[in-house]
């Protein structure tokens, strides 16, 4: 028994007498099978594997595309870029194996960055000075600007502080047993009697905290400080309205200055005007 697969349509199978003219049949059966199968739509070759792989236009275009959309480094941009790969291939080189001759590669390497480093810096400075666009009076240039620029602002910071302090008070918030609230108390009060400002003490508990009168809280800080963390320092208008944290934990004159007038400033409450004389 023979089995014959005419794979485009159909399968039959039958016995067949090896005569000639069964052989005749045969030819002539498989020659139109053939036919068949030239005019059909499959793909040509054996199943699949011969089958034309060619792509579609619409995928070679948007290949063709992405391309176009990644521009080309500038030729100084590749320089950089190369010269950084190259800098840290022979540094990692170097850290595994760290011989004579693969830190000598990667210090000259480094050498050329730092030269280049160093030429940007003096054509940046000599562009400072030969241009007068560049060149702003509010950021210090150099150390001696610096140095009036942080006194000038210093005289105006004590004038702003001044002026808020007939409006605004402080309260620091302590707990017993908190060595930090000690520590902290003679800063806050140095910083209050400086500028004049009034200074009340919340403890959590007590009524007094190391001799010093306080006051117990209301519970305005427990909403802003829930986990009752000390000390904390809090900025508060005449009215009681406005509260604000300027220091969680010991900070210097100088931050607790700074962060009032940060908190101030981003509340937009003081105006340049207000405290001119």
């Amino acid at each position: 028994m023979l089995l014959i697969n005419d794979w485009s349509n159909h399968a039959f199978a039958g016995t067949i007498d090896l005569n000639a003219n069964s052989i005749n049949k045969m030819i002539g059966l498989d020659l139109a099978s053939n036919n068949e199968v030239k005019d059909s739509t499959q793909p040509k070759g054996f199943l699949w594997y011969n089958e034309d792989h060619a792509y579609k236009p619409e995928i070679l275009k948007f290949s063709q595309d992405q391309k176009k959309q990644e521009p080309e480094l500038e030729l100084y941009d590749q320089r950089i870029e190369a010269l950084k790969k190259e800098f840290n291939r022979a540094k990692r080189k170097a850290l595994d194996d760290p011989t004579l001759e693969n830190v000598i590669i990667a210090q000259r390497l480094h050498k050329q960055i730092l030269e280049k480093s160093y030429k940007f810096a003096t054509m940046w400075q000599l562009a400072t000075l030969l241009d007068y666009s560049l060149t702003n009076e509010n950021i210090p240039a150099n150390s001696l600007h610096k140095k009036l620029y942080e006194i000038r602002q210093d005289k105006d910071s004590s004038q702003k502080l001044r002026f808020l302090a007939k409006n605004w008070g402080l309260i620091l918030q302590v707990n017993q047993g908190c060595n930090y609230c000690q520590a902290f108390i003679p800063i806050v009060r140095e910083f209050a009697d400086k500028y004049g400002f009034q200074l009340i003490f919340v403890s959590n508990s007590e009524t007094r905290f190391q001799g010093i009168p306080t006051i117990k809280d209301t519970g305005l800080l427990q909403t802003l400080n829930p986990a009752k963390l000390v000390p904390v320092l809090y900025l508060i208008d005449s009215s009681g309205i406005q509260i604000y944290p300027v220091a969680r934990g010991i900070i210097s004159e100088d931050k607790i200055a700074e962060n009032i007038l940060l908190v101030i400033q981003h509340y937009n409450r003081l105006k340049v005007n207000d405290y001119d004389q």
